[in-house]
This record gives structure tokens, C-alpha cells and sequence, in this order.
């Protein structure tokens, strides 16, 4: 394959990854059911349109190697996961039951500002403190979460409408969603292995428990599953992707905790999923339990690694 050849084919695949859209991303990995919406104003009531969340939106498959961009909903199912890498390196990951606005650029109070709206779920993003979604803001019907360059897991529960922010790694402000004649909520600062949770009653920073972490563990890990087949120019790309970001988060790793990041460099962790998991795994260690919700926590902890995070790590 030519030099030229390959530098148009990158056009045409990563095109949309240009300077002046840095806030498009690709699906590198997923499993289960995925779906990509899109808002549109035709009126026309066929298959390929649903009504979600009050708007109508054209919907399809979501397929490895599918570019999405600003203002678009992934949707997950019971079983469906899915990650997205941009070209800068940050990373988001679905877990189940979740649907989530790629990052747009919002006017609010006559400033720009790129927030990520999120329905319901579940999702980890971990965003490199200089890179185009620093400052990003991820919202949900009961909080905003501002983020400057961290790991952060945000969860919404529409069922008890209540919001929780766990961070990884770095620093979060978390923000109460309160009616517009109300006095404005005071922020709740998050640090690493802490968690915010928001709800009409409730505002209060906690220590993440190893509970959480399992669960945080499992529902943010994607194994890709290869239903449909992948171009070889595609994996190739996919694998570039996962290459820059993995070095993105060991660089922002190496940022707050140098030692973590020589560990992870050591034990020559080549993927994403493996350096989430390695971050998730050490924060577990000195965790409260936490209150058990299925059989599984009452495990030892080596149990829970060999359940949770060996297969990821590959040890």
C-alpha cells in the first residue's frame, strides 16, 4: 500500500477529525446493542425515526468505525456498551441502559461552553486536562459536573432522579440542579476515590466503596464483540486511536501520581481498557467495603480481581 494511498484513505476515514471539529469521535469498541441518533426535522413517521426524550431523531445501528459528533445520542441497551475515542485522546465509555449526547458547544449566560448531556446510565470519561473538552461539562436532569482534565464515572438514576459522580482520578465541582427561583446550590468539590451524590433531598461527598468500584469495574470495561467485520484500514485506525489515548492517560496519570504512572509504564499496559482497569483496581484496594448488593462483594478481594479486573489486565 502506497504512502498517498494511505494518506487518503486516513482522509476519508478521519476527515471529520480536523482541527476545526474536534469534537467528533469514533467508535473503537462495543458489544450488545448500540444505536446512534440523530435529531431531524423531517416529519415523515418510518422505521428508521423514533421520538426520544421529546425530539425526533433518525436511528441506526451503531458499527465499529462509526464517526459521531456534536449534538448526536448514543443509546445503549440492557447488554450494549460502547466506547468513543477522539483524536485528542479523551475517552468515553457507556455502560448499559445509558443514552448520551456527544459533546456539543452550548451558549448559556452569553458564553460558549461544551457540555455532554446525559439522560440515563452510566459513564466514564476520562478527559486530558489540555486537550479540546477540558472545561467540559456533564450534565444530568439533577446536577452538572465540571470537569478539568480527570477520571470521572457519572451515574444517573431517573427512577429516584438522583446523580452520582465518582472520580478516579483529579478533581471534580459538582453542582445541584435546583428550580430557577431557588437561591443557586453550593458546589460539592469531589476528589479521587470520592463520590458525589445529588438528588432532590440529597447533596453529600462520600468515599467510593469497593462496591462501587466493582461495579464501576464492570459496567465501563467493553468487550468488543465481532459480529459484523472490520476493514483492515479501520483496525489499523482503531488501533491508532487506542495507542494515542493510552499514552494521553498515562501522561495525565504521570501528572498527580508519577509513581502509578512509572507502574503502569512497567507493566507495558497497551490498551485503554487495561490502564482504566489498573486505575479502578489500585483505588480498590483501600476502599471501604461498602455495603454488599449480590453475593459477588462478599467475595475475597482476590476473587473480585480475578472476576472484575485479571481478564482485562491479562494476568
Amino acid at each position: 500500500m502506497s504512502r498517498n494511498f494511505f494518506i487518503a484513505l486516513t482522509f476519508l476515514l478521519f476527515g471529520h477529525f480536523s482541527e476545526a471539529a474536534p469534537l467528533q469521535a469514533m467508535i473503537t469498541s462495543m458489544q450488545g446493542q448500540v444505536e446512534v441518533l440523530t435529531q431531524t426535522n423531517d416529519s415523515g413517521n418510518d422505521q428508521s425515526k423514533v421520538i426520544f426524550e421529546g425530539k425526533k431523531y433518525l436511528y441506526a445501528k451503531a458499527k465499529i468505525g462509526q464517526m459521531v459528533t456534536s449534538g448526536q445520542v448514543i443509546r445503549t441497551s440492557t447488554d450494549g456498551k460502547a466506547k468513543a475515542i477522539y483524536k485528542s485522546g479523551d475517552v468515553i465509555v457507556l455502560g448499559p441502559s445509558t443514552a448520551v449526547s456527544i459533546p456539543a458547544e452550548v451558549q448559556k449566560n452569553s458564553k460558549t461552553e461544551t457540555e455532554m448531556q446525559m439522560m440515563y446510565g452510566k459513564v466514564r470519561a476520562i478527559i486530558d486536562k489540555n486537550g479540546p473538552l477540558t472545561n467540559i461539562k456533564v450534565s444530568t436532569p439533577s446536577a452538572v459536573a465540571g470537569v478539568r482534565g480527570t477520571d470521572l464515572v457519572v451515574g444517573y438514576n431517573p427512577a429516584i432522579q438522583q446523580t452520582d459522580v465518582h472520580v478516579l482520578r483529579g478533581k471534580v465541582e459538582v453542582v445541584k440542579v435546583v428550580p430557577e427561583k431557588a437561591l443557586p446550590a453550593k458546589s460539592l468539590s469531589v476528589l479521587t476515590g470520592q463520590k458525589a451524590e445529588v438528588s432532590k433531598t440529597i447533596a453529600d461527598v462520600k468515599t467510593s466503596t469497593k462496591v462501587d468500584l466493582a461495579n464501576i469495574q464492570q459496567e465501563t470495561t467493553v468487550i468488543t464483540e465481532q459480529k459484523e467485520s472490520v476493514t483492515l484500514e479501520v483496525t489499523q485506525q482503531v488501533a491508532e486511536l487506542e495507542k494515542a489515548a493510552a499514552e494521553k492517560i498515562i501522561e495525565d496519570i504521570n501528572r498527580t501520581n508519577p509513581k502509578v504512572a512509572a507502574a503502569l509504564k512497567t507493566q507495558a499496559l497497551a490498551s485503554t481498557d487495561q490502564i482504566n482497569s489498573a486505575v479502578v483496581k489500585d483505588l480498590y484496594k483501600d476502599a471501604p467495603k461498602g455495603k454488599p448488593q449480590s453475593g459477588d462483594f462478599n467475595m475475597k478481594d482476590e476473587d473480585v480481581y480475578k472476576k472484575y479486573f485479571d481478564p482485562i489486565l491479562g494476568k
